[in-house]
């Protein structure tokens, strides 16, 4: 399955994301995003005879945005494109198709425009020709009157409200309480095969903390402020943290010097590590984005002290703070630990549990090992 492809058929889809869909429908949804997602499988089975080269992504393909998600799931509020800059739009239809397209295939709003008053100009020529029809416009101008209504965006004092709204509820106090509960149910043991579970911060106090970062994609990078909020909490908790060198933050704090990579490639003797250090400690933080939302662990250089030499030389644990499939960049490690989440809860969480102070109550479905057998052991 490509990034912007769905290969499930119809049943399988419908078992899976259709059911998530179809239960937020069912629950009251005001507004849905579609995605510039082809579904082969599904229109291969409505559209009999469709050629590959005639498959649409969602956004521009009736069948899907009126035909599946209107009449066969029953939605009726309001559906948005994803940005229309997106070259899963843009590369499948030219400009002055897509635009009117989205709103013949069932879009009421259109997301992003570069250039608004030639984007106005192709939805006026589409009503002109007869390609989209005022009834399908007046439908998509319900749609939004209708949701700005139920949230009474008409009403000058919710328009623009003040700002003394924002600070009471904007990270208040009773969201705080679902995003600790949300940590608190979901953090999960993948596997501990060598019981390191749980760790005693009184017997096994000093922590080679290993923080592996994105890499940063602008020269204006000043340092990765999760890392600043994982020290925290393990200070917290009660352990003394040794931080290992990170390149990209050598190159803030030393600026641009051949001598960074020889720090990053050097770690001392064995003795002297295991002298200094009772466990280690690697936190993963590495995600991408749009073609790059698969991202693999990415260690700030290459042959850097960051690697888990370490693994067998005290013992060792890891967290991500992201993605589930990170297991399959350190296989070697023998305790590890799924967080879901770069915040200040989960990381609070994943270290509670690490340290035995709540149980883990999160439950690890069988593809964070990746199909590998290394993975397990």
């Amino acid at each position: 399955m490509s990034n912007n492809v769905n290969a499930f058929d119809p049943c399988h889809w419908m078992e899976t994301y259709g059911l998530v869909y179809k239960t937020l429908i069912d629950g009251g949804l005001d507004a849905i995003m579609g995605g510039h997602i082809m579904m082969p499988e599904y229109m291969r089975t409505v559209k009999p005879g469709i050629t590959d080269d005639e498959m649409l992504p969602a956004t521009l393909c009736p069948e899907i945005m009126t035909g599946l998600l209107r009449d066969e799931l029953g939605f009726n509020g309001l559906a948005i494109t994803d940005a229309s800059h997106m070259i899963g739009m843009s590369a499948m239809s030219k400009r002055c198709d897509a635009v009117p397209g989205a709103f013949i295939a069932g879009c009421d709003m259109f997301l992003f425009s570069d250039q608004p008053e030639e984007d106005h100009a192709f939805v006026k020529a589409a009503l002109e020709d007869g390609r989209l029809t005022e009834d399908r416009l007046s439908d998509a101008l319900h749609h939004i009157l209708g949701l700005k209504a139920k949230l009474h965006l008409n009403d000058e004092a919710v328009r623009i409200p003040d700002l003394a709204l924002k600070d009471k509820w904007v990270g208040c106090a009773e969201h705080k309480e679902f995003t600790r509960i949300a940590a608190e149910k979901s953090v999960t043991l993948v596997k501990d095969t060598i019981g390191m579970i749980p760790v005693n911060p009184a017997e096994k106090k000093r922590v080679y903390l290993v923080y592996v970062q994105s890499t940063p994609t602008s020269k204006g990078y000043k340092g990765d402020p999760v890392k600043q909020v994982v020290i925290e909490e393990l200070e917290r908790a009660g352990f003394e943290v040794h931080l290992c060198p990170n390149f990209h933050d050598l190159e803030v704090e030393r600026g641009v010097n051949p001598g960074n990579m020889a720090l990053m490639m050097s770690h001392g003797t064995r003795a002297e590590f295991t002298a200094e250090n009772d466990l280690a400690l690697i936190v993963i933080n590495v995600k991408g984005y749009a073609q790059e939302n698969h991202v693999r662990l990415r260690w700030s250089c290459n042959h850097s002290c960051e690697l888990p030499w370490y693994n067998l030389e005290i013992p060792t644990a890891a967290i991500s703070l992201n993605y589930t499939n990170h297991m399959i960049d350190v296989p070697n490690v023998k305790t590890f630990i799924n967080a879901y989440a770069p915040d200040r809860a989960c990381i609070r969480a994943a270290i509670e549990k690490l340290t035995g102070k709540s149980p883990f109550l999160g439950v690890a479905e069988d593809t964070v090992f990746c199909g590998r057998w290394d993975t397990r052991v």
